[in-house]
């Protein structure tokens, strides 16, 4: 185990390592690190996260939790133009969604401002990443 490493494992990793923790009760927390390959404080935060839920937690293969991050508002304007995308189904293009967005007030009146990037970055992350 090398000193400065940060390996991001997926949840079902995590469980799996556990799991092999548990079935070996005789093993010390040093012994532990040395078999699992993680660090100590590591093992210590997973044991009170998820010990007692071992054999009851549903595992995924995701690296981070579902809704992880900062909590976004959705402005209204970015409200019409998901219920716009979803609306139209698979017949949906990006030139589509595009024009769509320059008929709305609050884009047309971005055009002027020098973040207007950060508006088409904020729809293009409500449309394709939620």
């Amino acid at each position: 185990m090398s000193k400065h490493t940060c390996t991001q494992l997926s949840m079902q990793e995590k469980v799996e390592l556990l799991r092999r923790w548990k079935t070996n009760p005789h093993w010390t927390l040093q012994e532990v690190a040395a078999q699992l390959d993680v660090k100590i404080t590591t093992l210590k935060g997973w044991y009170d996260r998820y010990w007692d839920d071992l054999d009851t937690i549903s595992v995924s293969g995701r690296k981070h939790v579902n809704g992880a991050g900062r909590p976004r508002i959705i402005e209204p304007s970015e409200a019409d133009v998901l219920l716009f995308y979803k609306r139209n189904g698979s017949n949906r293009r990006p030139r589509d969604v595009l024009a769509f967005c320059l008929r709305l007030n609050e884009f047309i009146q971005d055009k002027v401002k020098p973040d207007s990037q950060k508006r088409g970055g904020r729809i293009h992350q409500v449309l394709f990443e939620s």
